[in-house]
Protein backbone atom coordinates (compact mmCIF):
# COMPACT_ATOMS: atom_id res chain seq x y z
CA UNK A 1 0.00 0.00 0.00
CA UNK A 2 2.82 2.29 0.98
CA UNK A 3 4.71 1.47 -2.32
CA UNK A 4 1.64 2.72 -4.86
CA UNK A 5 0.82 5.88 -2.28
CA UNK A 6 4.13 6.68 -3.62
CA UNK A 7 4.32 5.70 -7.07
CA UNK A 8 1.52 7.53 -7.19
CA UNK A 9 2.22 10.48 -5.20
CA UNK A 10 5.30 10.72 -8.20
CA UNK A 11 3.53 10.55 -10.80
CA UNK A 12 1.10 13.22 -9.91
CA UNK A 13 3.80 15.24 -8.35
CA UNK A 14 4.51 17.47 -11.70
CA UNK A 15 1.40 18.61 -11.80
CA UNK A 16 1.13 19.75 -8.44
CA UNK A 17 1.02 23.57 -7.78
CA UNK A 18 2.25 24.16 -4.78
CA UNK A 19 5.83 24.07 -5.65
CA UNK A 20 8.89 27.00 -5.00
CA UNK A 21 10.63 26.55 -7.92
CA UNK A 22 14.51 27.70 -6.85
CA UNK A 23 17.51 27.87 -9.05
CA UNK A 24 20.99 27.49 -7.40
CA UNK A 25 22.18 30.61 -9.43
CA UNK A 26 19.80 32.49 -6.31
CA UNK A 27 21.93 30.75 -3.59
CA UNK A 28 24.74 31.50 -5.05
CA UNK A 29 23.95 35.03 -5.36
CA UNK A 30 22.80 35.45 -1.38
CA UNK A 31 25.39 32.43 -0.39
CA UNK A 32 22.74 31.02 1.84
CA UNK A 33 19.39 29.20 1.10
CA UNK A 34 17.08 31.26 2.95
CA UNK A 35 17.28 34.23 1.15
CA UNK A 36 17.41 32.22 -2.50
CA UNK A 37 14.06 30.63 -1.52
CA UNK A 38 12.48 33.62 -0.84
CA UNK A 39 14.26 35.50 -4.12
CA UNK A 40 12.98 32.51 -6.00
CA UNK A 41 9.58 33.19 -4.45
CA UNK A 42 9.46 36.96 -6.13
CA UNK A 43 10.70 35.81 -8.83
CA UNK A 44 7.93 34.26 -9.55
CA UNK A 45 5.44 37.04 -8.72
CA UNK A 46 7.40 38.96 -11.34
CA UNK A 47 6.91 36.55 -13.85
CA UNK A 48 3.95 36.58 -16.47
CA UNK A 49 1.12 34.64 -16.08
CA UNK A 50 0.15 32.13 -18.96
CA UNK A 51 -1.82 34.78 -21.37
CA UNK A 52 0.99 36.89 -20.94
CA UNK A 53 0.09 39.85 -18.89
CA UNK A 54 1.94 40.67 -15.89
CA UNK A 55 1.44 38.99 -12.74
CA UNK A 56 1.31 41.94 -10.37
CA UNK A 57 -1.15 44.57 -10.56
CA UNK A 58 0.13 47.32 -8.24
CA UNK A 59 1.95 50.18 -9.99
CA UNK A 60 3.44 53.02 -8.65
CA UNK A 61 6.32 55.23 -9.92
CA UNK A 62 6.51 53.71 -13.37
CA UNK A 63 6.68 50.08 -12.31
CA UNK A 64 4.89 47.00 -10.76
CA UNK A 65 4.88 45.93 -7.49
CA UNK A 66 4.77 42.81 -5.03
CA UNK A 67 2.57 44.13 -1.57
CA UNK A 68 3.53 41.67 1.50
CA UNK A 69 3.68 41.80 4.52
CA UNK A 70 6.42 39.88 6.59
CA UNK A 71 3.58 37.29 7.65
CA UNK A 72 2.87 36.51 4.05
CA UNK A 73 5.70 34.88 3.83
CA UNK A 74 5.27 31.89 5.66
CA UNK A 75 2.13 31.18 4.48
CA UNK A 76 3.90 31.30 0.76
CA UNK A 77 7.27 29.52 1.47
CA UNK A 78 7.26 28.52 5.06
CA UNK A 79 9.70 31.41 6.08
CA UNK A 80 8.64 32.87 8.98
CA UNK A 81 8.22 36.60 9.70
CA UNK A 82 11.04 37.17 11.69
CA UNK A 83 13.45 35.40 8.79
CA UNK A 84 11.60 36.87 6.08
CA UNK A 85 12.04 40.82 7.57
CA UNK A 86 16.34 39.61 7.76
CA UNK A 87 16.35 38.02 4.17
CA UNK A 88 14.35 41.06 2.95
CA UNK A 89 17.05 43.31 4.17
CA UNK A 90 19.82 41.77 2.92
CA UNK A 91 18.53 42.15 -0.34
CA UNK A 92 17.47 45.82 -0.06
CA UNK A 93 21.72 46.12 1.52
CA UNK A 94 22.73 44.38 -1.88
CA UNK A 95 20.09 46.92 -4.27
CA UNK A 96 18.56 43.73 -5.89
CA UNK A 97 15.27 44.33 -4.11
CA UNK A 98 13.60 47.93 -3.67
CA UNK A 99 11.11 48.54 -0.76
CA UNK A 100 8.53 51.17 -0.48
CA UNK A 101 5.87 51.50 2.31
CA UNK A 102 2.70 52.53 0.88
CA UNK A 103 -0.96 52.22 2.30
CA UNK A 104 -2.80 49.17 1.01
CA UNK A 105 -6.23 48.57 1.82
CA UNK A 106 -6.82 49.78 5.43
CA UNK A 107 -2.71 49.82 6.66
CA UNK A 108 1.14 50.25 5.29
CA UNK A 109 2.02 47.63 3.80
CA UNK A 110 5.97 46.84 1.78
CA UNK A 111 5.62 46.84 -1.72
CA UNK A 112 9.10 45.26 -3.54
CA UNK A 113 10.49 45.23 -6.91
CA UNK A 114 14.06 44.03 -8.29
CA UNK A 115 16.12 46.21 -9.70
CA UNK A 116 17.13 44.99 -12.99
CA UNK A 117 20.08 46.36 -13.40
CA UNK A 118 21.71 44.83 -9.91
CA UNK A 119 20.28 42.02 -10.97
CA UNK A 120 22.24 41.87 -13.78
CA UNK A 121 25.50 42.95 -12.23
CA UNK A 122 25.05 40.13 -9.50
CA UNK A 123 24.28 37.33 -12.12
CA UNK A 124 27.79 38.68 -13.65
CA UNK A 125 29.57 38.21 -10.52
CA UNK A 126 28.40 34.88 -9.93
CA UNK A 127 29.09 34.02 -13.45
CA UNK A 128 32.97 35.22 -13.10
CA UNK A 129 33.49 33.65 -9.41
CA UNK A 130 33.95 37.51 -7.95
CA UNK A 131 30.39 37.16 -6.16
CA UNK A 132 31.94 36.83 -2.77
CA UNK A 133 33.77 39.68 -2.90
CA UNK A 134 31.31 41.74 -5.41
CA UNK A 135 28.50 40.69 -2.37
CA UNK A 136 31.13 41.97 0.81
CA UNK A 137 31.41 45.09 -0.82
CA UNK A 138 28.12 46.04 -1.03
CA UNK A 139 27.03 45.03 2.25
CA UNK A 140 29.67 47.39 3.79
CA UNK A 141 28.91 49.82 1.49
CA UNK A 142 25.14 49.65 3.14
CA UNK A 143 26.56 49.40 6.15
CA UNK A 144 28.38 52.82 6.02
CA UNK A 145 25.48 54.49 4.68
CA UNK A 146 23.71 53.63 7.62
CA UNK A 147 26.41 54.64 9.63
CA UNK A 148 26.63 58.13 8.13
CA UNK A 149 22.82 58.53 8.29
CA UNK A 150 22.72 57.57 11.86
CA UNK A 151 25.48 60.42 12.66
CA UNK A 152 23.81 62.98 10.82
CA UNK A 153 20.69 62.34 12.46
CA UNK A 154 22.15 62.40 15.83
CA UNK A 155 24.24 65.53 15.36
CA UNK A 156 20.91 67.21 13.16
CA UNK A 157 18.15 66.94 16.42
CA UNK A 158 20.57 67.62 19.11
CA UNK A 159 20.83 63.95 21.20
CA UNK A 160 24.59 63.68 20.06
CA UNK A 161 26.78 64.30 23.35
CA UNK A 162 29.26 66.84 23.78
CA UNK A 163 31.82 67.13 25.85
CA UNK A 164 32.44 70.44 27.17
CA UNK A 165 35.86 71.69 28.29
CA UNK A 166 35.99 75.15 29.50
CA UNK A 167 38.17 76.64 31.92
CA UNK A 168 37.01 80.29 33.54
CA UNK A 169 38.76 83.92 32.18
CA UNK A 170 41.39 85.30 34.74
CA UNK A 171 40.26 88.86 35.89
CA UNK A 172 42.14 91.95 36.45
CA UNK A 173 43.46 93.59 39.29
CA UNK A 174 42.50 96.89 38.53
CA UNK A 175 38.73 96.16 38.19
CA UNK A 176 37.58 100.00 37.51
CA UNK A 177 40.02 99.33 34.28
CA UNK A 178 38.43 96.01 33.11
CA UNK A 179 34.99 97.52 33.50
CA UNK A 180 35.64 100.83 31.74
CA UNK A 181 36.86 98.03 28.72
CA UNK A 182 33.88 95.83 28.76
CA UNK A 183 31.54 98.26 28.39
CA UNK A 184 33.48 99.70 25.57
CA UNK A 185 33.96 96.51 23.89
CA UNK A 186 30.31 95.73 24.22
CA UNK A 187 28.98 99.00 22.87
CA UNK A 188 31.42 98.24 19.81
CA UNK A 189 29.90 95.00 19.30
CA UNK A 190 26.32 95.79 20.32
CA UNK A 191 23.43 93.32 18.57
CA UNK A 192 20.10 94.29 18.52
CA UNK A 193 18.23 91.81 20.70
CA UNK A 194 20.94 90.23 22.70
CA UNK A 195 21.92 92.50 26.46
CA UNK A 196 25.27 94.19 26.18
CA UNK A 197 26.88 92.58 28.91
CA UNK A 198 26.22 89.33 27.43
CA UNK A 199 29.85 89.47 25.26
CA UNK A 200 32.23 86.51 25.36
CA UNK A 201 35.77 86.17 24.14
CA UNK A 202 38.59 83.39 23.94
CA UNK A 203 40.93 83.17 26.48
CA UNK A 204 44.90 82.25 26.16
CA UNK A 205 47.54 80.57 28.48
CA UNK A 206 49.32 84.07 28.72
CA UNK A 207 49.70 84.73 32.82
CA UNK A 208 47.99 88.17 33.25
CA UNK A 209 49.73 90.39 36.22
CA UNK A 210 49.36 93.74 38.17
CA UNK A 211 51.36 95.86 35.31
CA UNK A 212 49.79 94.02 31.85
CA UNK A 213 46.03 94.98 31.34
CA UNK A 214 44.48 91.38 29.94
CA UNK A 215 43.61 92.32 25.84
CA UNK A 216 40.55 89.77 26.19
CA UNK A 217 37.94 89.84 28.91
CA UNK A 218 35.27 88.03 30.22
CA UNK A 219 32.70 88.53 32.98
CA UNK A 220 33.37 86.31 36.01
CA UNK A 221 30.28 83.90 35.70
CA UNK A 222 31.02 83.43 32.13
CA UNK A 223 32.69 80.32 30.72
CA UNK A 224 34.53 80.47 27.36
CA UNK A 225 36.19 78.16 25.37
CA UNK A 226 39.83 77.51 25.46
CA UNK A 227 42.06 78.69 22.63
CA UNK A 228 45.90 78.63 22.09
CA UNK A 229 45.44 81.67 19.69
CA UNK A 230 44.42 84.99 19.97
CA UNK A 231 40.93 85.71 20.45
CA UNK A 232 39.25 86.86 16.95
CA UNK A 233 38.98 90.47 15.89
CA UNK A 234 35.06 91.24 16.40
CA UNK A 235 34.18 93.71 13.71
CA UNK A 236 30.87 95.28 14.35
CA UNK A 237 30.28 95.91 10.53
CA UNK A 238 30.53 92.30 9.72
CA UNK A 239 28.53 91.08 12.74
CA UNK A 240 25.74 93.27 11.94
CA UNK A 241 25.70 92.15 8.41
CA UNK A 242 25.41 88.21 9.88
CA UNK A 243 22.84 88.90 12.51
CA UNK A 244 19.94 87.38 10.18
CA UNK A 245 21.71 84.22 9.41
CA UNK A 246 22.36 83.81 12.98
CA UNK A 247 19.09 84.33 14.55
CA UNK A 248 17.72 81.71 12.19
CA UNK A 249 19.93 79.23 14.50
CA UNK A 250 16.96 80.48 17.52
CA UNK A 251 19.99 80.51 20.21
CA UNK A 252 19.58 81.63 23.66
CA UNK A 253 21.68 85.33 23.63
CA UNK A 254 24.17 83.68 25.45
CA UNK A 255 24.87 81.05 22.85
CA UNK A 256 24.54 83.58 20.19
CA UNK A 257 27.43 85.95 22.05
CA UNK A 258 29.62 82.62 22.28
CA UNK A 259 28.92 82.40 18.55
CA UNK A 260 29.71 85.93 17.71
CA UNK A 261 32.92 86.00 19.69
CA UNK A 262 34.13 83.67 17.39
CA UNK A 263 34.45 85.91 14.90
CA UNK A 264 31.84 86.59 11.77
CA UNK A 265 33.64 84.71 9.66
CA UNK A 266 33.60 81.36 11.46
CA UNK A 267 29.87 82.24 13.06
CA UNK A 268 28.07 82.86 9.40
CA UNK A 269 30.45 79.26 8.27
CA UNK A 270 28.87 77.38 11.25
CA UNK A 271 25.18 79.07 10.60
CA UNK A 272 25.29 77.99 6.98
CA UNK A 273 26.38 74.67 8.13
CA UNK A 274 23.41 73.93 10.58
CA UNK A 275 20.87 75.06 8.12
CA UNK A 276 19.96 72.26 5.52
CA UNK A 277 17.12 69.86 4.27
CA UNK A 278 16.18 67.35 7.17
CA UNK A 279 18.09 69.30 9.91
CA UNK A 280 15.16 69.77 12.54
CA UNK A 281 17.83 71.28 15.34
CA UNK A 282 19.49 73.62 13.88
CA UNK A 283 20.54 75.48 16.99
CA UNK A 284 21.80 72.03 18.29
CA UNK A 285 23.88 71.36 15.38
CA UNK A 286 25.76 74.96 15.77
CA UNK A 287 26.32 74.16 18.98
CA UNK A 288 28.09 70.73 18.19
CA UNK A 289 29.82 72.37 15.43
CA UNK A 290 31.04 75.41 18.20
CA UNK A 291 32.40 72.79 20.67
CA UNK A 292 33.80 70.31 18.20
CA UNK A 293 35.69 70.87 14.85
CA UNK A 294 33.85 73.93 13.71
CA UNK A 295 31.93 73.97 10.41
CA UNK A 296 33.80 72.81 7.29
CA UNK A 297 36.89 74.47 6.07
CA UNK A 298 35.32 74.99 2.40
CA UNK A 299 32.53 76.90 4.34
CA UNK A 300 34.60 79.03 6.10
CA UNK A 301 36.53 79.89 2.75
CA UNK A 302 32.97 80.79 1.37
CA UNK A 303 32.31 83.14 4.38
CA UNK A 304 35.30 84.53 3.73
CA UNK A 305 34.40 85.63 0.35
CA UNK A 306 31.31 86.14 1.43
CA UNK A 307 32.23 88.98 3.83
CA UNK A 308 34.85 90.43 1.71
CA UNK A 309 31.46 90.98 -0.84
CA UNK A 310 29.33 92.59 1.80
CA UNK A 311 26.74 89.58 1.16
CA UNK A 312 25.40 86.42 3.30
CA UNK A 313 24.38 84.39 0.29
CA UNK A 314 25.78 81.25 0.28
CA UNK A 315 25.33 80.80 -3.43
CA UNK A 316 26.55 83.64 -5.03
CA UNK A 317 29.78 83.72 -3.04
CA UNK A 318 30.34 79.75 -4.00
CA UNK A 319 30.19 80.83 -7.20
CA UNK A 320 32.64 83.30 -6.88
CA UNK A 321 34.88 81.37 -4.71
CA UNK A 322 34.78 78.79 -7.89
CA UNK A 323 35.67 81.77 -10.20
CA UNK A 324 39.08 82.42 -8.20
CA UNK A 325 39.96 78.81 -8.10
CA UNK A 326 39.58 79.04 -11.85
CA UNK A 327 41.24 81.68 -12.45
CA UNK A 328 44.24 80.66 -10.09
CA UNK A 329 44.00 77.32 -11.85
CA UNK A 330 43.98 79.09 -15.48
CA UNK A 331 46.95 81.21 -14.66
CA UNK A 332 49.16 78.63 -12.74
CA UNK A 333 48.74 76.63 -16.37
CA UNK A 334 49.78 79.57 -18.38
CA UNK A 335 52.46 80.00 -16.18
CA UNK A 336 53.60 76.11 -16.62
CA UNK A 337 52.80 76.69 -20.38
CA UNK A 338 55.16 79.44 -21.10
CA UNK A 339 57.94 77.44 -19.03
CA UNK A 340 57.92 74.39 -21.70
CA UNK A 341 59.42 73.67 -24.12
CA UNK A 342 57.46 70.56 -26.13
CA UNK A 343 54.39 70.28 -27.19
CA UNK A 344 51.66 70.51 -24.46
CA UNK A 345 50.26 67.18 -25.53
CA UNK A 346 53.60 65.43 -24.66
CA UNK A 347 52.67 65.98 -20.60
CA UNK A 348 50.14 64.15 -20.52
CA UNK A 349 51.09 60.61 -18.69
CA UNK A 350 49.21 58.43 -20.78
CA UNK A 351 45.86 58.65 -23.12
CA UNK A 352 43.09 58.03 -20.38
CA UNK A 353 44.81 61.16 -18.13
CA UNK A 354 44.01 63.31 -21.11
CA UNK A 355 40.74 64.45 -19.87
CA UNK A 356 41.95 65.25 -16.25
CA UNK A 357 44.00 68.00 -17.75
CA UNK A 358 42.98 71.68 -18.39
CA UNK A 359 41.97 71.99 -22.39
CA UNK A 360 44.90 72.16 -24.92
CA UNK A 361 44.16 74.30 -28.16
CA UNK A 362 41.94 72.18 -30.85
CA UNK A 363 44.97 72.08 -33.23
CA UNK A 364 47.05 69.82 -31.47
CA UNK A 365 47.47 66.63 -33.85
CA UNK A 366 48.22 64.34 -31.23
CA UNK A 367 45.00 65.24 -29.63
CA UNK A 368 42.88 62.74 -28.10
CA UNK A 369 40.05 60.67 -29.37
CA UNK A 370 37.91 61.21 -25.44
CA UNK A 371 38.79 65.09 -26.16
CA UNK A 372 38.17 65.42 -29.94
CA UNK A 373 34.76 66.78 -31.03
CA UNK A 374 33.41 65.56 -27.13
CA UNK A 375 31.93 68.67 -26.48
CA UNK A 376 33.55 69.44 -23.09
CA UNK A 377 35.26 72.69 -24.58
CA UNK A 378 31.30 73.97 -24.88
CA UNK A 379 31.38 77.24 -22.16
CA UNK A 380 27.60 77.36 -20.96
CA UNK A 381 25.97 80.95 -21.20
CA UNK A 382 29.27 82.30 -23.00
CA UNK A 383 30.66 82.17 -19.38
CA UNK A 384 34.40 81.25 -17.78
CA UNK A 385 34.18 77.72 -17.51
CA UNK A 386 33.51 74.90 -19.71
CA UNK A 387 31.96 71.91 -18.82
CA UNK A 388 35.59 69.97 -18.79
CA UNK A 389 36.60 72.56 -15.93
CA UNK A 390 33.07 72.40 -14.44
CA UNK A 391 33.43 68.82 -13.83
CA UNK A 392 36.86 69.71 -12.44
CA UNK A 393 35.05 72.11 -9.81
CA UNK A 394 32.16 69.70 -8.77
CA UNK A 395 34.85 66.98 -8.64
CA UNK A 396 37.17 68.64 -6.50
CA UNK A 397 34.17 70.06 -3.97
CA UNK A 398 32.89 66.90 -3.29
CA UNK A 399 36.27 65.63 -2.17
CA UNK A 400 36.12 68.48 0.39
CA UNK A 401 31.88 67.75 1.27
CA UNK A 402 32.64 64.04 1.33
CA UNK A 403 34.57 61.98 4.20
CA UNK A 404 37.59 60.70 2.36
CA UNK A 405 37.05 57.18 2.38
CA UNK A 406 33.60 57.48 0.48
CA UNK A 407 35.50 60.12 -1.63
CA UNK A 408 38.01 57.52 -2.61
CA UNK A 409 36.00 54.29 -3.17
CA UNK A 410 33.10 56.06 -4.88
CA UNK A 411 33.72 59.04 -6.68
CA UNK A 412 38.07 59.57 -6.94
CA UNK A 413 38.63 58.75 -10.83
CA UNK A 414 35.47 59.84 -12.40
CA UNK A 415 36.32 61.51 -15.69
CA UNK A 416 33.91 63.79 -18.05
CA UNK A 417 34.46 62.11 -20.98
CA UNK A 418 31.18 64.25 -23.42
CA UNK A 419 28.61 67.04 -23.66
CA UNK A 420 26.02 66.36 -26.01
CA UNK A 421 22.41 67.62 -26.37
CA UNK A 422 22.79 68.95 -22.89
CA UNK A 423 23.78 65.67 -21.37
CA UNK A 424 27.05 65.16 -19.38
CA UNK A 425 28.69 61.82 -19.38
CA UNK A 426 30.46 60.60 -16.43
CA UNK A 427 33.23 57.50 -16.56
CA UNK A 428 33.46 55.90 -13.25
CA UNK A 429 36.21 53.55 -12.20
CA UNK A 430 33.80 50.57 -12.12
CA UNK A 431 30.19 49.75 -12.80
CA UNK A 432 29.30 49.77 -8.68
CA UNK A 433 31.19 53.39 -8.47
CA UNK A 434 28.72 53.94 -11.28
CA UNK A 435 25.63 52.61 -9.40
CA UNK A 436 27.05 54.78 -6.24
CA UNK A 437 27.32 57.71 -8.30
CA UNK A 438 23.53 57.73 -9.76
CA UNK A 439 22.17 56.22 -6.56
CA UNK A 440 23.64 58.41 -3.69
CA UNK A 441 25.16 61.93 -5.54
CA UNK A 442 23.31 62.43 -8.55
CA UNK A 443 21.50 65.28 -7.17
CA UNK A 444 24.40 66.83 -5.07
CA UNK A 445 26.19 67.08 -8.88
CA UNK A 446 23.16 68.34 -10.67
CA UNK A 447 22.95 70.69 -7.75
CA UNK A 448 26.26 71.94 -8.30
CA UNK A 449 26.64 71.94 -12.03
CA UNK A 450 23.41 74.04 -12.50
CA UNK A 451 24.50 76.90 -10.11
CA UNK A 452 27.43 77.22 -12.29
CA UNK A 453 26.35 76.18 -15.63
CA UNK A 454 22.67 78.09 -14.97
CA UNK A 455 21.01 75.98 -17.17
CA UNK A 456 20.09 72.41 -16.92
CA UNK A 457 22.49 69.69 -17.50
CA UNK A 458 21.38 65.82 -17.25
CA UNK A 459 23.65 63.45 -16.61
CA UNK A 460 24.87 59.58 -17.68
CA UNK A 461 27.03 57.14 -16.15
CA UNK A 462 29.39 54.63 -17.75
CA UNK A 463 32.09 53.00 -16.62
CA UNK A 464 35.20 51.36 -17.50
CA UNK A 465 34.09 47.77 -16.04
CA UNK A 466 33.10 45.66 -18.95
CA UNK A 467 29.45 44.55 -18.97
CA UNK A 468 28.42 47.93 -17.28
CA UNK A 469 25.44 49.07 -17.91
CA UNK A 470 24.77 52.85 -18.14
CA UNK A 471 22.97 55.12 -15.75
CA UNK A 472 20.91 57.97 -16.19
CA UNK A 473 20.53 59.52 -19.95
CA UNK A 474 22.01 57.65 -22.65
CA UNK A 475 24.17 59.60 -25.07
CA UNK A 476 24.78 58.78 -28.60
CA UNK A 477 29.24 59.35 -29.24
CA UNK A 478 29.76 58.11 -25.31
CA UNK A 479 32.50 55.54 -24.98
CA UNK A 480 31.78 53.12 -22.81
CA UNK A 481 31.37 49.31 -22.45
CA UNK A 482 27.65 47.82 -22.02
CA UNK A 483 25.57 44.95 -23.00
CA UNK A 484 23.38 44.96 -25.88
CA UNK A 485 20.43 42.58 -27.10
CA UNK A 486 20.20 41.23 -30.88
CA UNK A 487 17.76 38.84 -31.71
CA UNK A 488 17.70 38.11 -28.78
CA UNK A 489 21.67 37.05 -28.48
CA UNK A 490 23.25 38.94 -25.52
CA UNK A 491 26.46 40.76 -26.30
CA UNK A 492 29.40 42.45 -24.77
CA UNK A 493 30.47 45.51 -27.29
CA UNK A 494 31.25 49.29 -27.03
CA UNK A 495 28.21 51.66 -26.41
CA UNK A 496 29.47 53.93 -29.21
CA UNK A 497 26.95 56.04 -31.72
CA UNK A 498 23.77 54.36 -32.55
Amino acid sequence: MSKEYLDGWLKSDATREDSIMLKRLYIDIFGNLVDGVLFSQIMYWHTPVKGGGPRLRIEREGHLWLAKNYDDWKEECRIPAGTARDSLRRMENLGIVIKRVWHFGQRKVPHYRIDPERFQMLVNAVEDGTIDKVRQQLLDAAKQRKKEAKTRKKVSDGSQQIPQTTSKCRQPTDISVGSQQMQMLAANTCIRGLPTDAIYTETTNTETTTETTPSSLSPSTTESIDSASPPPVVVAADVEMIKSEVQKLHLTPQRQADLLAKGATYALAVAWAAQGPGIKNPGGLAMTLLKGDGPPEQLIQVATVALELGITDRQKAEDQLNRRAFAEMEASRRESADELTEPPELLAESKNDMVSHLPVSSETSGQSADQAGNGLDYKPGGGPFSMRDIWQIVDGSLSLQLNKSTYELWVRGTRAVSFTDGVLTLRARSGMARDELARRFDHSIKLQIGKLTQEEVRLCYIADTPGAIPRGIGVPGSIGLAYTNTEGQEQRGLLGPQ
